[in-house]
């Protein structure tokens, strides 16, 4: 029965999908928005399509992609560590949170010219702007996950003399672990936004699908342009996907308690 509900889901997902290609179409063929803004369903398909089939959208995506892992990576390392640091110390944390808070809600991208200032026109300016943008969620989920963990397992760890890494494996990580991978989660998606919009401020770099984006945009090919669009929109859908999938696989428990604190918020 749960595997008929889910193929439902699935055709009904599609139906959308091509309910509003077909309608994208009729609004093209009507001239509703001129063609010169709005190219027809069928031909920005068509480009999408051409563009996989020679190869440019996806050697553009995975210059995109290692930038954003590269950023990602290290704003997880510095989420976590710094998130249980200073989850465990409540002097730190009371110290440290002004500055938190008043450095999170900054936009990343406002730190581009001063990344171009320091250190030039290089990939170093994206993996640095997607460090900073997917740092803060990790961080904070993971000093929540960290202060969420009942007093009494921590008393109780205290009477067993249970300490340092043992405390870390065995109570620390495994309770806080449904906040880090939902910061994880929603990290990966700033990530990929940030990183493809930097892209596309121009000159920073030369490749990635940012800049191909903006390429089509300032020549007028706008049939490509949507295409890429669709294949970041795409990406990130699979991107989503995998880290779902790794999840479910090594940590089930972990993806049943993160799933459970999505539909509560």
């Amino acid at each position: 029965m749960r595997i008929l509900t889910d193929y439902l889901f699935i055709v009904a997902g599609v139906g959308v999908l091509l309910s509003i290609l077909l309608i994208w179409q009729i609004v093209s063929i009507t001239n509703v928005l001129p063609s010169t803004i709005f190219p027809s369903a069928y031909s920005v398909v068509l480009s999408f399509f051409s563009q996989v089939e020679n190869g440019s959208v996806i050697l553009a995506v995975i210059y995109t992609l290692s930038r954003l892992f590269e950023g990602y990576l290290f704003a997880a390392a510095i989420g976590i560590v710094a998130g249980i640091s200073i989850g465990l110390n409540r002097l730190v944390n009371r110290s440290l949170d002004p500055l938190v808070q008043f450095l999170r809600p900054m936009p990343s991208v406002v730190l581009i010219p001063l990344a171009i200032l320091y250190f030039g026109l290089v990939d170093s300016v994206i993996i640095l702007i997607v460090t900073y943008a997917s740092l803060w969620p990790i961080l904070i989920n993971t000093i929540d996950g960290v202060r969420s963990i009942d007093p009494l397992v921590i008393e109780t760890a205290n009477q067993l003399r249970i300490t340092g890494l043992k405390r870390l494996r065995k109570i620390i990580l495994p309770a806080a672990a449904p906040f880090i991978v939902s910061g994880l989660r929603v990290s990966l998606g700033i990530a990929w936004i940030v990183a493809v919009t930097a892209e596309m401020i121009g000159g920073i770099v030369s490749n990635g699908v940012g800049v191909s984006i903006f390429y089509y945009l300032n020549s007028g090919n706008l049939a490509p342009m949507y295409g890429a669009i669709i294949a970041v929109a795409i990406f990130a859908y699979f991107l989503n996907r995998i880290l779902l999938v790794t999840q479910y696989r090594l940590m089930p428990w972990v993806a049943r308690s993160s799933r459970m604190l999505d539909h509560e918020a």
